[in-house]
């Protein structure tokens, strides 16, 4: 092949060679000298160095793992998860484990056969620093198993640890709403038949010829305290025939003390004074109340003398009232505080009425029955 070269002026002899030297490598031609001839010919491509491989390095074992679950359904976090992370999973039923063992539940998942060869690490720019990892390295089963709310996961500890992550933004406590009912039986007639209890046979009453409306109370009953108002006020306009007694109730030996109180203050006259001021000693401040020498310091510290109360608490009297009391309401079948008992035969309460106010107007109709009846 003959190349011919044109220059914008004369060229030395001596830069002659040079210059076509720069020529050829300019073109991509190697330029070949020996002693006699030059010759070009097309460069030869150097064969890049193999890469090194990266160094190999173990696959993380697979371990087992359970994660309990405090608020969510087992069976929905791990179809979750499955959804989430592409990942398999197995579901047991109600009863637990449906294959019916631990192992045969795990095999019924078979890991995805694992690439020929040293396992390549996930590069460590992939995540921002302080960020966790969304994505598993592995293979993964989990198997939800609802009899212990529990999942079961075949992982490596790195994908165990992304989907504890995952589980623990899921595993909360769902919101929810109280909603408060309150049913009410009405009667479409024209009888008061709404919180009133027949007593058959009926009780005996201390009354004589008059109505007795008998009022049984504990001094620890908050209840009782709270009835006390509107009782107070009924008991201010009850007409000449009605007779209202209170009968204290001790459920238990331990309380009995409680009822000594009461007829310790009758006996000795300062029942108006110092009833109220029982309740808000053992209900509102909590004091207890059940040792003598306690219940004497209050009484002193309330106007009375201890010596008087003393022999007034531990008179045979007021134990005798007290026993007594005890077989009056056993034998009305008390079972709470406050209820109030009409004549011996009707029994009404707050509780069995809906409301304090209630019960006193079921009050008033029980007197004008209880009047009624013993007109017959």
């Amino acid at each position: 092949m003959r190349v011919s070269v044109e220059t914008p002026g004369a060229v030395p002899r001596a830069t002659v060679a040079a210059m076509m030297r720069g020529l050829a490598e300019a073109h991509q031609l190697d330029w070949l000298e020996d002693s006699l001839t030059i010759r070009l010919q097309p460069r030869t491509a150097v064969p890049p160095a193999p890469a090194m491989p990266p160094p190999a390095t173990a696959a993380a074992p697979i371990q087992l793992f359970v994660i309990r679950l405090r608020h969510a359904r087992a069976s929905d976090v791990a179809a979750v998860l499955v959804q989430l992370f592409q990942t398999g999973g197995e579901f047991a039923g109600p009863t637990g484990l449906s294959g019916g063992s631990l192992t045969e539940e795990l095999r019924r998942g078979v890991l995805p056969p694992q690439a020929v060869g040293p396992a390549q690490p996930v590069p460590s720019a992939a995540i921002a620093p302080g960020a966790r990892p969304s994505l598993l390295a592995g293979a993964v089963i989990i198997v939800p198993d609802e009899l212990t709310n529990a999942l079961l996961v075949r992982a490596s500890r790195d994908d165990y640890e992304v989907l504890a992550a995952a589980v623990e933004q899921i595993d909360v406590r769902p919101l929810q709403v109280l909603i408060e009912v309150l049913i009410v039986e009405v009667r479409r007639d024209r009888g008061l038949g709404v919180g009133v209890d027949a007593k058959v046979p009926p009780q005996p009453v201390e009354t004589g010829a008059k109505i007795e409306v008998l009022e049984f109370f504990w001094y620890g009953c908050p209840h009782c305290q709270s009835f006390e108002p509107d009782l107070e006020a009924f008991r201010k306009r009850l007409p000449a025939d009605v007779e209202y007694r209170r009968n204290p109730v001790a459920f238990d030996e331990a309380r009995t003390p409680h009822s000594r109180i009461y007829y310790a203050l009758e006996a000795l006259g300062k029942t108006a004074d110092l009833h109220s001021k029982v309740f808000v000693a053992i209900v509102t401040n909590r004091r207890p109340m059940l040792k003598p020498d306690e219940i004497a310091d209050f009484m002193a510290a309330n106007g009375i003398d201890r010596k008087q109360w003393l022999d007034a608490y531990n008179s045979f009297t007021v134990a005798t009232r007290a026993n007594r009391a005890a077989q009056v309401w056993r034998a009305y079948k008390i079972d709470g505080t406050p209820t109030v008992a009409v004549d011996g035969k009707f029994v009404t309460a707050p509780s069995m009425v809906g409301s304090r106010e209630g019960a006193v107007a079921v009050l008033d109709h029980l007197i004008q029955r209880a009047r009624a009846e013993r007109k017959k």
